[in-house]
């Protein structure tokens, strides 16, 4: 072996890379490495979901006894509950001093938003389910509950596919226009509101009191006027079913439709257009580099989640009690000691229901995804990368250098 090599294998307790005893690995430690593989762990927790969806929409076109409880009903609220148990686990694992520190760090990202509040009506759902047992009424509100909520999980299966190259820069397109889409859509909110006030006011001169028809129609009717729905019975006051004598300023209708339709759809949807079409070269421009990103925080997340999706993550839920109620038994729950490239190194079982922090095998250095480096590492590693952005800046200015002579040989011969 080279210097760097021994470096290597004295520092991290790599082999020869040809060497013939490192692809030897035994039955023990081939199924260990499958099952405690992010990817592994990625592809079950994706074909048990897609079970659970399965099962939740046969569920919702169908309406079952108010009285009595299916087994599909038992897997799906036992995966609905477990999930949302399952993210205190999660949080759990963020870096911070207190649990409420690590919660707001964990719900900086839109998929934990997103997960927190589908967990909470879930649950609210599953509870006034079972609360109505003993009244169809308050069953019927847990089951109208559960079905709107089926719509949003189906909806999460994107982000698993983020993953997918096919699908992961376009789904974060989608994440990165509804961010820029909610300030635009207040400028398109308050003239939206301030044409529905003006014209139901108008148009309805008889109403005796404030009512949730008034307020729809308020809302409703200008909104779909941005799809190209414009009432065109309604547009020429002489058609209105009232007394205009009692709406003297009837003409004023009209008027604020051609004013509302040429700011919202001439000027507003273009602008929103525009900004969604900037979003997308941006991103499309670095789509590979976006896919990368995904598919690595992907794979930092499976790394440290339990094998077992839900429902059955109670099952590595009871191992880790377990282990903690034993963490003084070296071989507790069944370590398999197995060498790390024939090293001697011991490895649990454990590991691959419920994932702990990376084990040390030699000194300091750890046999897991670093998540977290100390001080000098930082810096080590920050020297690396100022090696690396040198070396492309000498690579790109060499080739730039490479394409100017070609360019002025090309004129020459010209």
């Amino acid at each position: 072996m080279n210097t760097y090599d021994d470096y290597l294998a004295d520092q991290y307790g790599l082999l020869d890379p040809h060497s013939t005893s490192q692809h030897q690995l035994s039955w023990r430690k081939k199924v260990y490495e499958f099952f405690s593989a992010p990817v592994t762990r990625f592809y079950l927790h994706v074909l048990l979901y897609a079970l659970f969806l399965v099962l939740y929409i046969g569920l919702c076109i169908y309406t079952p006894p108010y009285n009595e409880i299916s087994a599909r009903e038992v897997y799906i609220y036992a995966h609905i509950i477990t999930y949302a148990m399952d993210k205190f686990r999660e949080v759990t694992l963020v870096p911070g001093n207190s649990y409420m520190q690590k919660m707001r760090v964990h719900l900086t990202a839109f998929w934990n938003v997103y997960d927190c509040i589908l967990s909470i009506f879930s649950v609210g759902g599953v509870v006034v389910r079972l609360v109505g047992m003993r009244n169809r009424m308050v069953y019927l509100w847990g089951r109208n509950i559960l079905v709107i909520c089926c719509a949003f999980w189906q909806m999460r299966f994107l982000e698993l596919m983020q993953i997918w190259r096919f699908s992961g820069p376009y789904i974060y397109v989608i994440v990165k226009m509804l961010r820029a889409m909610i300030p635009l859509l207040t400028l398109l909110f308050l003239p939206l509101v301030a044409f529905g006030t003006l014209r139901e006011g108008i148009m309805v001169m008889n109403r005796t009191e404030i009512t949730l028809e008034g307020i729809k129609n308020i809302l409703l009717e200008p909104y779909f006027m941005l799809y190209g729905e414009v009432y065109a019975p309604e547009i020429d006051p002489i058609d209105w079913n009232v007394d205009l004598d009692e709406a003297p300023l009837y003409q004023a209708v009209p008027i604020a439709s051609v004013i509302y339709l040429l700011y919202s759809i001439v000027l507003m949807l273009s602008v929103i257009i525009a900004v969604f079409n900037s979003i997308f070269i941006r991103v499309l421009e670095q789509s590979e580099l976006i896919y990368k990103y995904l598919r690595y925080s992907i794979i930092i997340e499976y790394e440290s989640r339990p094998l077992l999706p839900p429902p059955f993550v109670v099952i590595s839920w009871l191992y880790m009690g377990a282990r903690h109620c034993f963490s003084d038994s070296d071989d507790a729950f069944g370590a398999i000691s197995l060498g790390r490239h024939g090293a001697g190194t011991s490895m649990g079982v454990g590991h691959i229901f419920a994932p702990a922090a990376p084990k040390v095998v030699r000194g300091d250095h750890s046999e897991g995804l670093k998540l977290f480096l100390k001080a000098g590492e930082v810096e080590e590693l920050h020297d690396f990368e100022e090696e690396c952005v040198e070396d492309y800046r000498r690579e790109k200015q060499k080739a730039e250098k490479q394409q100017s002579e070609c360019q002025l040989d090309h004129i020459v011969t010209r």
